[in-house]
């Protein structure tokens, strides 16, 4: 299917569909709704502009959807996969599924779980193995929800 001037999109409803994240969204409200998840911080049009580019020019390594609202064209949502090629299992490559967010206005409809299906599909699309994310345990239910299952615990550092 296409949506927004004739690139591929997925359909959720009459006013709602993903496709993937283009650098105008800077100003449809992209950043507002990962500052849901996260903190963002104070990001420049040319900041966001450089960032994204960068991103583009590594290819297949991560890919970035959008939930858009389409009777006012804003970000109600956002996920994104990330490819890591691996050695092990024959070469193979998983998805790193992060930053899934839906506007508040928007949770407990059906789109938070259509955009992660969404996503986890793609990696699957793209030959990925598996595909893994880290969650808190209040969001567990969820992502068992959208086929996710608990495996291992994590560990982590942060560098500030």
């Amino acid at each position: 299917m296409t949506c927004n001037q004739g690139k591929p999109c997925t359909q959720i409803s009459d006013d709602i569909y993903i496709r993937k994240l283009e650098v105008a969204d800077y100003n449809k409200g992209y950043l507002e709704c990962l500052n849901d998840l996260t903190d963002v911080g104070d990001i420049t049009k040319e900041q966001f502009t450089k960032r994204y580019d960068e991103i583009a020019a590594k290819g297949d390594a991560c890919h970035m959807f959008v939930v858009v609202h389409k009777p006012t064209g804003n970000i109600i949502g956002a996920a994104s996969v990330i490819l890591q090629k691996k050695f092990v299992h024959s070469c193979c490559s998983i998805g790193h599924l992060e930053d899934v967010v839906i506007k508040k206005e928007h949770q407990m409809k059906g789109v938070g779980t259509t955009i992660v299906k969404h996503v986890v599909e793609h990696a699957r699309s793209l030959g990925c193995r598996k595909v893994i994310t880290n969650v808190e345990k209040e969001f567990l239910p969820f992502y068992n929800k959208c086929g996710l299952e608990k495996r291992d615990e994590e560990i982590i550092i942060y560098f500030n």
